[in-house]
């Protein structure tokens, strides 16, 4: 993504299913694509599986340099059309929207976007950072919600079980 500073990023949609294919055809004409991934929980037959699917599925975001058109990217195989405002024109994405989505993404390759919870194990200490008690410290109890967590919390020298928005807790 260095060189996505030079770039005119169009937004490419795909055929259903065809995400792998539209990007293995348009890196072939030397187009810079991204296509943001993210980790999910799939659950199937009873199981829980961990899976990287695209954070928006269909859709990945094609850089042109200015020696390059956008009409070919509309032929390449497993590519369905490129966004496209009311009069006809492709939609240029800010550089900037890009790369908060590529940062995000981190080391990993992808967004996490499993249960926060997930990460703790029960009575692992965590320090609430936003929110009326933030700076508290407490122990993970249980997951309540995809959003919300049981946290006991000492609060006035009496145990309380709070429930605590996950995105606002970190390993303390």
């Amino acid at each position: 993504m260095d060189t996505a500073a030079c770039l005119s990023w169009y937004v490419a949609v795909s055929k259903p299913r065809r995400e792998d294919d539209a990007r293995r055809g348009l890196e072939e004409q030397d187009y810079m694509v991204f296509l943001p991934l993210c980790k999910v929980e799939r659950r199937h037959a009873g199981k829980v599986d961990d899976v990287v699917v695209p954070l928006y599925p269909r859709y990945m975001f094609v850089g042109l340099n200015d020696r390059q058109s956008i009409r070919p990217i509309e032929n390449t195989r497993g590519v369905a059309f490129v966004m496209r405002s009311a009069s006809g024109n492709a939609i240029r994405v800010p550089e900037m929207v890009v790369r908060k989505i590529h940062d995000r993404m981190g080391e990993a390759g992808y967004i996490d976007m499993r249960s926060p919870a997930m990460k703790w194990l029960p009575g692992q200490h965590l320090r609430i950072t936003d929110g009326p008690m933030a700076g508290h410290i407490g122990k993970f109890l249980a997951e309540c919600s995809k959003e919300r967590v049981k946290v006991l919390l000492s609060f006035l020298g009496a145990p309380l079980a709070a429930e605590v928005q996950a995105k606002a807790l970190e390993a303390a």
